[in-house]
């Protein structure tokens, strides 16, 4: 059976994932030329958008990012349950001096809400970090399907390893927790992360 979908609402939210990837400010005609998309289509979804106030102009009339967005990302935040729940441990856990990330799965991308090494403050963690492909992250491999519990992962081109969990709440997988280090850091990260998932199956919804 087919998946049916809102033409518009999908290439609304197109649009603002590729400009906010692109992470600058970019034209109409740029726009649509990486959806694949005709121009008049993609000008008139970014004009709604504008209107709505989730795009913006700069000078050079490029959109960029407008003030919607952040209150819509702001909001989304604010109601994480697993950003809520995780929050003290992976502040516990930062603390402990283990390079912490918390991740959640997009199509075959892992977006970030944390990503903190030992050596750097606990706030700078949460400021954000470039998405990765699948492939590449432990916290990936686990929820793309790599295995329903946990996932050893080593990358040698970062030269570190990364064990990763899968979060749960009532049977349903919120994202993942990993921690990062060299491979011999294995038992240990091991030891702490099934720790970890006792503790956040035990806090309250």
């Amino acid at each position: 059976m087919s998946v049916q979908y809102n033409q518009s609402v999908f290439r609304a939210f197109q649009v603002l994932e590729v400009l906010s990837a692109l992470g600058r400010p970019v034209g109409s005609r740029e726009l649509a030329r990486k959806l694949g998309e005709e121009h008049t289509k993609v000008s008139r979804m970014l004009k709604s958008l504008l209107h709505m106030g989730y795009l913006q102009q700069d000078a050079q009339r490029q959109y960029v990012p407008g003030p919607g967005l952040h209150v819509l990302a702001a909001r989304f935040l604010r109601s994480s349950t697993l950003l809520r729940l995780t929050l003290p441990l992976l502040r516990e856990l930062h603390e402990e001096g283990f390079h912490v990330a918390l991740g959640v799965l997009h199509g075959d991308e892992v977006c970030y809400l944390f990503h903190g090494a030992p050596d750097q403050a606990f706030d700078m963690g949460l400021s954000g970090h470039e998405l990765l492909p699948a492939r590449e992250s432990s916290i990936g491999l686990l929820l793309s399907g790599e295995s329903d519990a946990q996932v050893e992962a080593y990358f040698p081109r970062q030269g570190l390893g990364s064990m990763a969990i899968a979060l749960e709440q009532q049977g349903h997988v919120l994202g993942g927790l990993a921690l990062i280090g060299p491979e011999a850091e294995a038992h240990r990260f091991q030891t702490r992360l099934e720790q970890a998932r006792e503790a956040f199956e035990g806090m309250e919804h």
